[in-house]
């Protein structure tokens, strides 16, 4: 019964992202912001199996690039010795934007990424008004994603010549 009332859940969640195109605005995004990325439709709770699923569609760019990996903490340093002493590792790296419910705190549809963060309520507020204040967050989003990151083939490209350079 649990498990069907949680599908029943996520299915409402993605029905209303649905009915504000929350999808076709980050592949909107994908296109013409970022440039590169995959859209898909995530359902997840963080391992945590005592709170509500969260519902999302995510956009989501992975590229290997390279890192240096400090081998002290930080801290003071001898004026006479190496400022950073480390070595280069390959890791994974990218952008992800997520715009969701968290079915704990169902009505506003939220919109994160690692520089943004924002919430739209829904409950209560007429559809038109929600499409414009999820207009005005990704336009807040897209505004701060091009005036501090590259784009998606820039940013994989600079990745793998950063590789390419210190042979990893």
């Amino acid at each position: 019964m649990t498990r069907t009332l949680e599908l029943g859940r996520v299915e409402l969640a993605r029905q209303v992202l649905d009915r504000f195109a929350i999808g076709p605005r980050l592949q909107h995004l994908r296109q013409f912001v970022w440039r590169g990325g995959a859209l898909r439709l995530d359902v997840n709770n963080d391992d945590d199996h005592e709170r509500p699923p969260n519902v999302c569609y995510a956009l989501v760019a992975e590229w290997d690039t390279a890192v240096l990996e400090r081998d002290a903490a930080p801290g003071l340093v001898r004026a006479s010795g190496a400022v950073v002493d480390g070595c280069w590792r390959r890791v994974r790296t990218g952008y992800v934007l997520r715009a969701g419910i968290d079915l704990g705190v169902p009505s506003a549809i939220y919109i994160r990424s690692e520089r943004h963060a924002s919430f739209v309520p829904f409950i209560g507020r007429p559809p038109a008004q929600v499409e414009q204040a999820v207009d005005a967050d990704l336009a807040a989003y897209a505004s701060t994603f091009l005036s501090t990151c590259a784009p998606v083939p820039q940013a994989a490209a600079a990745g793998a010549a950063r590789l390419r350079q210190l042979g990893l």
